[in-house]
């Protein structure tokens, strides 16, 4: 005689699983179906990395809030929204982080030449001059420089000496220095 068989679906804590599995099959259960594993997978990796977002931003907002930021304001905004915003305020934080960076290295780069005005550099250049700047270390830097050109010392650090040359727009200069370009 065929009886019909019954469907049951249990919810096993996953270290008990084999013993149950066991106990089942002393009962006479035939066919266990196991849950689609992919399926559980996948949405198990997106809990996950929503769990690893919210846990990123609650670390942000918990420094913030010892920093001493507080907020009163109730929020509407849904928490997906929330993460989202707060993702793109760091990845901000990052840019502004590299220009600063950036910008930095372009200030250590100017600070050798002293203060100047670029505009200064401008009149010459439209009155005929032309206004190269150069680096070279101390020992590469020869006397005779400053006798065949315009040559004007203008600082010396860390064994480096950086100098201006002052020369006719068709003039060629020929010397064993960097030519620097200050922006």
């Amino acid at each position: 005689m065929i009886t019909p068989m019954k469907k049951y679906t249990f919810l096993v804590y996953h270290k008990e699983y084999e013993a149950f599995l066991k106990t089942l099959g002393r009962l006479g259960v035939l066919h266990i179906g196991e849950p689609e594993k992919e399926k559980q997978d996948e949405t198990l990796r997106e809990h996950s990395e929503q769990l690893n977002r919210c846990n990123s931003v609650l670390e942000i907002l918990n420094k913030a809030a010892d920093d001493g930021a507080t907020g009163d304001k109730k929020s509407s905004y849904s928490t997906d929204e929330i993460l989202f915003r707060v993702e793109e305020l760091i990845k901000r934080k990052g840019r502004l982080e590299e220009e600063m960076i950036e910008l930095q290295g372009e200030i250590d780069k100017t600070i050798p030449w002293g203060d100047y005005d670029p505009a200064d550099f401008s009149k010459l250049n439209s009155a005929g001059y032309k206004i190269q700047l150069y680096r070279c270390p101390v020992p590469q830097f020869e006397p005779e420089w400053e006798e065949k050109y315009q040559l004007f010392l203008i600082n010396k650090v860390k064994g480096t000496v950086y100098f201006l040359i002052v020369s006719g727009e068709d003039e060629n200069i020929l010397i064993e220095a960097e030519a620097e370009k200050l922006t």
